[in-house]
């Protein structure tokens, strides 16, 4: 008897695996000799067709804007950095050569119909320019907690399925929905963002070699498919601003 799982449910965890299988590597860094094949292989994974079937259409969960996960009292460290996060309306942005605002939007956010391998984004937010908004998706990392090469490819398979989905998909929630603020907002042209303390960057060994490595690959990755994902730090103090380390330029 055959009691292999439907087609749709293996493509999707099938999938899922294969950006996995390219987050980390072994030892402190990638040997210098590889970094160019490893980006070449990230970047491949983008142009891999998604699953058949896998967009959810329900959108009805997210109740409010802001904070919405478990009990607080329990929070992962990532997550009470957006605990930090959310206790903000606005914070200033330096490093991108003008001023501009980051509006922490919605937090959590499933985009597949499964729970197998789910893949959801920490924060949706809005990049308020002067003379534009875009919307991005965030991936939070506390300090002890994998590197910046494992963040950059997570946060671009969370971009591939935001691409994926309608333009405008989250806008059409209901009438008077949490969403409202990405109405008119193009979320296939979502930019990407690495938001962590300095430490996740800076600390000597797999940490600071992974952040090389992952400077060349959102090079490499605006160069190639046209995304851009930056690299910020959150700072330890309300009253100061998030500085993107690294832009794709």
């Amino acid at each position: 008897m055959n009691t292999s799982l439907p087609d749709s449910t293996e493509s999707w965890r099938s999938w899922s695996e294969s950006w996995e299988e390219h987050m980390e590597f072994k030892g402190s860094r990638i040997p210098e000799h590889q970094v160019s094949t490893r980006i070449h292989e990230v970047i491949s994974l983008w142009e891999k067709p998604l699953p058949s079937n896998w967009r959810r259409k329900d959108f009805g969960y997210i109740k409010a804007k802001g904070y919405r996960r478990g009990n607080k009292e329990r929070a992962k460290l990532e997550h009470l950095l957006e605990i930090r996060l959310f206790a903000q309306l606005t914070w200033r942005v330096t490093g991108l050569r003008e001023e501009v605002a980051f509006f922490p939007i919605l937090n959590a956010i499933s985009l597949a119909n499964t729970n197998e391998k789910q893949r959801e984004i920490d924060v949706l937010r809005i990049l308020k320019f002067p003379n534009r908004s875009i919307p991005c998706s965030v991936e939070m990392k506390g300090a002890t907690t994998n590197h910046a090469w494992h963040a950059v490819v997570e946060n671009l398979q969370h971009l591939k399925l935001l691409h994926g989905h309608p333009r405008d998909f989250l806008s059409k929630v209901s009438n008077e929905s949490p969403c409202d603020q990405f109405r008119n907002l193009s979320l296939s042209e979502t930019w990407g963002t690495v938001l962590a303390p300095s430490s996740f960057f800076n600390d000597r060994g797999k940490k600071e070699n992974s952040f090389r490595h992952a400077k060349r690959l959102i090079k490499c990755i605006k160069q190639e498919i046209g995304v851009i994902i930056l690299l910020a730090c959150f700072p330890d103090e309300a009253e100061k601003p998030i500085e993107v380390l690294s832009h794709p330029d």
